[in-house]
């Protein structure tokens, strides 16, 4: 009886061992908070761009006067605060930690998925409406 406790005792000092491991390595890899705050503030408010900006991915294009307020495609694609390679499109896979090859990704006419835009009005029709606004919690009363 005395070997089991001992036996128990002795996993959980390799357990807080583990514990306090995993605090340094945290520790190591922390991100100073004021470019965490700066990251979060860029990519806050937005999901994309702006409709009537252009795409600053393509050559050619000058760089803008300003540091835009939203993110453009490829900052969103990058990992761990926009230090790693780009991921890639829908259905390209890779393992983590290790940059992603360098392919080239089939172009795509985004002209056949556009909906409506109020910015463009000759951008395809408006979708229909489907959503019904019912805040009724108790529908059998």
């Amino acid at each position: 009886e005395l070997a089991k406790g001992k036996e128990e005792l002795q996993e959980l000092i390799e357990e807080g061992e583990e514990r306090l491991k995993a605090i340094e390595q945290a520790k190591k890899a922390s991100i100073p908070y004021p470019e965490l705050l700066i990251y979060a503030q860029s990519l806050s408010t937005f999901t994309s761009a702006p409709p009537n900006t252009s795409d600053l991915n393509l050559p050619g294009q000058q760089l803008p006067l300003f540091f835009p307020p939203y993110p453009n495609e490829e900052k969103m694609r990058r990992g761990h605060l926009n230090v790693e390679a780009p991921l890639g499109t829908l259905g390209e896979t890779h393992s983590v930690g290790r940059a992603a090859p360098t392919t080239v990704s089939p172009k795509i006419d985004f002209n056949q998925y556009m909906g409506a835009n109020p910015y463009r009005q000759d951008r395809g029709a408006p979708q229909p409406q489907f959503f019904d606004l019912d805040l009724d919690l108790n529908p059998d009363l």
